[in-house]
């Protein structure tokens, strides 16, 4: 096979980066379409007013051994400084609220947070009998029903409380994995290891990892912002050179190459058109494969006044 003297990466989140600039270091002439007017996809740091800086997307990296981002960001120097993830969080100091902003009862949430996550840890474990459960919905469900009676017992609160708890439990865990629904994930797709060394934060942002990325993509003029890829010739695409790719973008323009990687999302991924089509065993991947979607929400909070408390 002879190696490619061009490429056409389609996609500018860090998949597409990372791409585009090995390539660029290997001496390949890269050209980078992104459908929007920024780089580095679903990785964006943000200064929210009243707020300070905020990542709307990606938070931090998980784990430091064997982890190719984390490498990546040492070598980029991006990590001095930086402190685990963990160590942003005091369980002691928790604190689980009501939509009206009333505390809820700490004991009753780590009691029920105790059973979601001994029985997501567990997911898989001696499941090979007739009726085991198919789902993660279905294996938490179970977990639940066993657990409720002896949570109830042990917290003494209601149980109306003690289901809100577990309803709040199955949304983080839906936020953790991706998905909109527990039980439309398979056991299978939960059962990932997580790498050693816990999490940790890029100091100052997630985005300078994309940034320091995309820094050479840039001063040599390879990234191409508002160019929406809308379809890939990858087989004697009509008026290209003889055996290059061609990518034709929403814009009208067309990028030829001698290669091209596509880094998109699988949603976007959907709605681009390959001509010839790709090999069936090729679309039934990825049309076994789902995306759920995430969403954050930002929230500043204030002391309580004490004339709300309703004291004089």
């Amino acid at each position: 096979m002879r190696r490619a003297a061009s490429c056409v990466v389609v996609g500018g989140g860090p998949a597409g980066l990372a791409c585009a600039r090995a390539l660029l270091d290997a001496g390949v002439r890269v050209t980078l379409v992104e459908a929007s007017e920024r780089l580095g996809g679903r990785v964006a740091t943000a200064d929210v007013p009243g707020m300070g800086r905020c990542e709307l997307g990606a938070n931090w990296l998980h784990g430091t051994e064997g982890n190719a981002a984390h490498a990546l960001a040492a070598e980029l120097g991006l990590l001095d400084g930086g402190a685990p993830a963990d160590a942003c969080v005091n369980d002691d100091e928790s604190l689980w609220l009501r939509a009206d902003g009333a505390p809820v009862d700490v004991a009753a949430a780590r009691a029920v947070d105790a059973v979601f996550w001994g029985a997501y840890e567990a997911l898989g474990e001696g499941d090979d009998g007739a009726d085991a459960p198919a789902t993660v919905g279905e294996a938490l469900e179970r977990a639940w029903r066993e657990a409720l009676p002896s949570v109830r017992v042990a917290t003494g609160a209601d149980e109306p409380l003690l289901r809100a708890l577990w309803r709040s439990a199955l949304a983080l865990g839906c936020a953790i994995d991706g998905c909109d629904d527990l039980s439309r994930e398979g056991i299978v797709a939960s059962s990932y290891d997580e790498l050693p060394g816990g999490d940790v934060r890029v100091p100052g942002g997630f985005s300078r990892l994309t940034d320091a990325l995309s820094a050479p993509l840039r001063a040599a003029g390879c990234a191409h912002l508002g160019r929406e890829a809308v379809a890939v010739h990858w087989a004697n695409a009509p008026g290209a050179p003889t055996g290059a790719v061609r990518v034709h973008c929403a814009s009208g323009e067309a990028f030829d190459a001698d290669a091209a990687v596509v880094a998109l999302p699988l949603p976007v991924l959907a709605r681009l058109a390959f001509s010839p089509p790709l090999p069936p065993r090729k679309l039934r991947a990825a049309a076994a494969l789902e995306l759920g979607a995430v969403e954050k929400v930002f929230a500043r909070l204030r002391p309580r006044s004490a004339a709300a408390d309703g004291a004089s």
